[in-house]
């Protein structure tokens, strides 16, 4: 199971630091626009940091609900090789626990990552968009 705490800077730091490879026009930013883009998520809805049981940083995630709600989720190559089912479960549980606390209605996601993760968790593609709609 994963423990989950308030996100912080540097937690979304360092997981856009594994994940450069999805994300290369990351490394070329300066610092603080790095930590303004991990300010903005905190900021403008709900982000979360999820640990594993040895205390290592696994995901970073939330709902950006400014405007539409907008899921994120970034998780660690370790996370996404070793432990998706465990990523998926949390992810799903949290994404219905922010939808009833927040009373969400529709939420945008966007899978650079894997679509096929975002369609398991109840997306679904609309006009090359993928649609969350409460049920």
């Amino acid at each position: 199971m994963l423990t989950k705490k308030t996100m912080v800077i540097e937690d979304f730091l360092a997981i856009m630091a594994q994940n450069i490879e999805h994300y290369p026009e990351f490394a070329k930013l300066p610092e603080e626009s790095k930590r303004f883009m991990a300010q903005l998520n905190i900021s403008t809805g709900v982000a979360e940091s999820y640990f594993d049981s040895k205390g290592e940083l696994f995901a970073v995630g939330g709902v950006r609900y400014c405007g539409i709600g907008e899921a994120w989720v970034l998780s660690t190559p370790k996370a996404r090789q070793s432990n998706t089912l465990t990523l998926f479960k949390n992810t799903a549980a949290n994404l219905k626990l922010l939808r009833d606390n927040l009373n969400l209605i529709k939420v945008y996601a966007d899978g650079d990552i894997s679509n096929n993760f975002l369609e398991h968790l109840g997306f679904k593609k609309a006009n090359n968009t993928l649609l969350w709609i409460r049920s």
